[in-house]
């Protein structure tokens, strides 16, 4: 994960490549700006995750361009999108990431299957909307740190916000994904745990997010936390050509999540409401990220675009 600081910093564009030995390399990825990961008044840019392609090697190499005009555009010439103070960079910081060594997906699942035969977990209820297989904490996150109880807040949720992670779509192990998204947001982001309530991977298998269970309060969209559960899609679902479709497993797996809590918490997904505690103004009761504040892209434009089409399904 690069993250930067200097003037104007979020108009640069970064470009990363990594190699298993110096001298052969991967393609060179753009790396943005992830607002879903900051906060209000971060001096430093959060950069989107870079997942290095499964080699059956480890990249210990790793190059970086720094553009500060975009390919198509001429330094010094103004276009309408360029900023009015030329970007500069003051610092550069990349955070490295290995969480291969852990069980793949349908290990996780077997083993979360084993843990709710255990339990005799049976539908939530015969006549409430059911809740779909998840991946429990229990199951994925097995550092010590992720077995806590001080500092979980509550409050009863009233909005379902749908996210991505914007990591690019190139991985085959997303319980890695999950597991360094979970570092990073613990450790590297200062949040003590995974921001989202809950993730879901390209294959349709959901991951249970952020410690405490239902109701808890996560990180992931600032004033709008409390009173919200977020649905975090694992990939990058923006236009083309940086962002993909969402796969269909995946969006039947978000509309199951989301049809079970907006059942439970009685939610009409065809509304707004001013009932999140930290909001002063009215929002839909099925939003994506972007439409908290309007400062993030977030969860995409091929992804933002299925909302109301995510509305009718869940209905």
């Amino acid at each position: 994960v690069p993250q930067w600081t200097g003037e104007a910093a979020e108009a640069l564009e970064l470009r990363v490549r990594t190699g298993p030995d110096g001298l052969a390399w991967g393609d060179w990825i753009p790396v943005h700006a992830n607002h879903d990961w900051m906060e209000p008044g971060d001096a430093e840019i959060v950069g989107e995750m870079v997942l290095v392609p499964e080699a059956g090697v480890t990249h210990r190499f790793v190059q970086v361009q720094v553009l500060f005009a975009s390919p198509d555009e001429t330094p010094g010439e103004p276009s309408p999108a360029e900023p009015a103070v030329a970007p500069t960079l003051s610092q550069l910081r990349l955070t490295f990431i290995d969480t291969t060594g852990g069980p793949t997906a349908e290990e996780l699942v077997n083993v979360q299957q084993g843990l709710n035969d255990q339990q005799g977990l049976l539908p939530e209820s015969v006549t409430g909307y059911p809740k779909p297989f998840v991946v429990s904490r229990a199951a994925w996150c097995t550092h010590a740190d992720c077995n806590y109880t001080e500092g979980l807040e509550y409050y009863p949720v009233n909005h379902l916000i749908v996210h991505h992670t914007v990591s690019n779509n190139s991985s085959t192990d997303w319980p890695a994904v999950v597991r360094a998204i979970w570092n990073f947001h613990t450790y590297s982001r200062g949040w003590g745990d995974i921001g989202y309530n809950y993730l879901i991977d390209p294959n349709g298998v959901i991951y249970e997010g952020h410690a405490g269970g239902d109701d808890v309060v996560g990180t992931h969209a600032s004033g709008a936390n409390a009173g919200s559960m977020a649905a975090s899609l694992l990939g990058n679902f923006a236009a083309a050509p940086n962002g993909i479709r969402p796969p269909q497993p995946m969006l039947s797996s978000l509309v199951e999540l989301l049809s079970w809590k907006a059942d439970q918490r009685g939610i009409n997904i065809f509304d707004a409401s001013d009932t999140l505690p930290n909001i002063d103004w009215g929002l839909p009761n099925l939003m994506g990220h972007r439409d908290v504040y309007g400062t993030t892209e977030c969860p995409g434009d091929q992804a933002h675009l299925l909302i109301p089409w995510l509305r009718d399904q869940i209905a």
